[in-house]
């Protein structure tokens, strides 16, 4: 039993079943219907961009970048780890983006999504979880949960609960900020559940020389239970 769980953009959702905020045999094909909805890949119109940047600097190259443009054709969605940021716009501007942090020598890499997920864009995409989030009962959470939007430990109340979650979908990823808060509070030991060793490359460039330990479950490599032994 973890003494903690929080999780980055969509693993938020597992880290409230983890939390028992709601009960997911109770909601299994409702959640599952959800995720297939969210994941689908019709009416992609939008890009995402990973730079290897501090979300700061992608945010001054971003802004450069559409002064003769579209000033809202892009954003900052995603504060992964000091080395890591994602832009999310339309075609156009990301490419635009792409260009220019290049230009900077930054690593970028395309990711296969075609959603705005976590800006205000995403507004557009959001029935399938607000039909979830109205449908289900929630509780307070059994064990400490953070927030991946605010940074910081979800509240008490169900209802507090499901509007930070749902809002979580519109809003930047904050999971530098997380790490830092989850470090603060005592944690030490970081478990990634899931996204082949991403998130624990994350926890390592953000605390770097502080104390802690990042532990990948799931790797391409070995069974999750051999590589978590």
């Amino acid at each position: 039993r973890p003494d903690a769980v929080a999780g980055h953009s969509g693993g938020e959702l597992a880290a409230l079943v983890v939390a028992e905020v709601f009960n997911p045999e109770e909601n299994l094909s409702l959640l599952s219907g959800t995720m297939d909805a969210l994941m689908t890949r019709e009416a992609i119109d939008h890009a995402l961009l990973a730079v290897g940047a501090p979300r700061d600097e992608l945010a001054g190259v971003i802004a450069a970048a559409l002064a003769d443009g579209d000033p809202e054709g892009a954003c900052v969605a995603m504060d992964n780890c000091p080395h890591q940021s994602i832009a999310v716009g339309d075609a156009a501007s990301i490419a635009a983006v792409e260009s220019a942090a290049m230009d900077k020598g930054w690593l970028c890499e395309r990711l296969e999504l075609g959603r705005p997920y976590h800006t205000e864009r995403f507004e557009q995409y959001m029935a399938p979880l607000r039909m979830l989030f109205e449908n289900v009962e929630f509780k307070a959470p059994q064990l400490p949960i953070y927030s991946c939007t605010t940074g910081e430990r979800f509240p008490q109340e169900p209802e507090a609960i499901r509007e930070l979650a749902l809002r979580h979908w519109c809003a930047p990823v904050e999971f530098t900020k997380l790490i830092d808060t989850l470090h603060r509070d005592g944690v030490r030991v970081f478990l990634e559940i899931g996204p082949r060793n991403n998130l624990t490359s994350f926890v390592d460039d953000i605390l770097r020389d502080r104390p802690h330990l990042a532990i990948p479950s799931n790797r391409s490599q070995r069974p999750a239970v051999t590589q978590l032994q």
